[in-house]
C-alpha cells in the first residue's frame, strides 16, 4: 500500500472511506467492513514505518493493549492484521463526537460538574489500563471524545494509546527535550526529567498528572503552562509552581476541586492520588458530577448539534 492511500482501496475486509487524521504512529481512516456493513476506524502503519521493527513493535503493542482494556471509557478494537501490500492496521469502533480540546476551543470553559463528569469517565479508563500494566502518556483533550449511545449523552471515550507503554519499562537511549515522546502541555515531570536520562521508570501517576492538565484546560480554556517554547514548557512542568485554577478561571471553582487538581499538578507522583481510581473516588467526593444531568447534557448538545452523538 503506498503512503497515499486512494478512498477506493482496501485493507483485510475494510474498504478506507476517507481519512480521519494522521499521527506519529500512523493515519486513521474511515471505513467499512465489506460484509457486515458496519463502520469502524481503522489506524494503519505503512511505508518506512511497516519497515521498522521498533515501529511495528510500538504498534502491535497499541493494538494489544487497547484490546485487553475493558472500561466503557476506552475506544475498542475489534480486529487486527497486515495487508497484502504489507501494511499494518487495527480496527477499532469509529466514535461520531466531539473531543474536549475542539469542545472548550468552540463553545468555552466547561462547568465543574461536567468537568468532573467526565474526569470520572477518564479515570475509569485510566485504572483499566494501570490494572493490565499500561500508560497512556498521552493522555490530551484531543484524545477524548465525548459521544452518546443509546439515548445516553455524554459519554467519555479515550482514545489513542500510540505513546502507550509498559510500566517501568526503558528507553533504548537519553533523549533530548526536543525528542521527548509526548505533548509538552500535558507531560508529567517524571517522564521529562527519565526520557532524559535513558529511563522510563513510571507509572500510572503520570497520567494522573496529564489528567489535572486535562481539567485545567476544561475549567479554563488555559493550558497549565503556556510558554513560548517548547523546551520552555517542558521547563516549566518540571519546575515552575502551577497558578490556581481558582486564580485562572472566569467561574467559581470549589475549593475541594481547586486543591485536589494541584495536587495531581504535584511535581512528586508520592504527593498525587495514589491511582486513577483513588483520584475517581476524591472526585466523586466533590459531589460536582452528580449536578450534571442527563437532561443538561441533551440541553447542551441540542444547542450545540456539530459533534455528532453517535458512536
Amino acid at each position: 500500500m503506498s503512503t497515499t492511500t486512494e478512498l477506493s482501496s482496501t485493507i483485510g475486509p475494510y474498504r478506507l472511506l476517507r481519512a480521519l487524521g494522521q499521527g506519529g504512529m500512523g493515519t486513521v481512516w474511515l471505513a467499512r467492513h465489506e460484509t457486515r456493513n458496519t463502520l469502524v476506524a481503522i489506524k494503519i502503519i505503512q511505508g518506512e514505518r511497516a519497515l521498522s521493527e521498533r515501529s511495528v513493535a510500538r504498534f502491535e503493542l497499541e493494538a494489544r493493549a487497547m484490546a485487553a482494556l475493558t472500561s466503557p471509557h476506552v475506544a475498542r478494537v475489534w480486529d487486527y492484521g497486515r495487508s497484502d501490500a504489507g501494511g499494518y492496521y487495527y480496527a477499532l469502533e469509529y466514535i461520531r463526537g466531539l473531543d474536549l480540546w475542539t469542545m472548550v476551543k468552540s463553545y468555552g470553559p466547561l462547568p465543574g460538574s461536567r468537568a468532573v463528569h467526565f474526569a470520572e469517565q477518564v479515570c475509569d479508563a485510566l485504572g483499566d489500563a494501570h490494572d493490565h500494566g499500561f500508560i497512556h502518556r498521552d493522555l490530551k483533550p484531543a484524545n477524548i471524545v465525548v459521544a452518546g449511545t443509546g439515548g445516553i449523552v455524554d459519554i467519555a471515550k479515550v482514545l489513542d494509546f500510540g505513546l502507550v507503554r509498559a510500566m517501568g519499562c526503558d528507553r533504548d537511549a537519553p533523549t533530548t527535550p526536543e525528542q521527548i515522546t509526548g505533548t509538552p502541555a500535558y507531560l508529567a515531570p517524571e517522564i521529562i526529567s527519565s526520557e532524559c536520562r535513558g529511563e522510563c521508570h513510571v507509572d500510572g501517576r503520570a497520567d494522573l498528572y496529564s489528567l489535572g492538565c486535562v481539567l485545567y484546560w476544561l475549567l479554563t480554556g488555559e493550558l497549565v503552562f503556556d510558554a513560548p517554547t517548547l523546551v520552555a514548557q517542558i521547563a516549566a512542568h518540571a519546575g515552575e509552581p502551577p497558578r490556581p485554577v481558582s486564580k485562572v478561571a472566569k467561574q467559581p471553582i470549589p475549593p475541594d476541586l481547586d486543591a485536589l487538581i494541584l495536587r495531581c499538578l504535584s511535581k512528586q507522583p508520592d504527593d498525587r492520588p495514589s491511582s486513577a481510581r483513588a483520584l475517581a473516588e476524591l472526585l466523586h467526593a466533590t459531589g460536582l458530577a452528580e449536578q450534571w444531568t442527563q437532561d443538561d447534557a441533551k440541553a447542551w448538545w441540542a444547542a450545540h448539534p456539530a459533534g455528532g452523538q453517535e458512536t
